[in-house]
């Protein structure tokens, strides 16, 4: 699950900080919680998604 946010310039290197950053965590959880507990995965890429819309409205308004 990857998600570009690209403006004129490129990917924004801020989203593209907040993408790896996710990434990781991501991969930390699946690893952690690979046969224990598979909806707080779930719950928390949907977080993270949502995350992502809201500050993608904000930076889309800003410009």
């Amino acid at each position: 699950m990857l998600v570009f946010w690209r403006t004129d310039e490129g990917v924004c290197p801020y989203f593209e900080e907040l993408i790896l950053i996710t990434e990781t965590c991501i991969n930390r959880l699946r690893n952690k919680w690979r046969k224990r507990n598979v909806y707080v995965l779930h719950s928390f890429s949907l977080l993270i998604l949502l995350h992502f819309s809201v500050l993608s409205i904000i930076f889309v308004r800003r410009k």
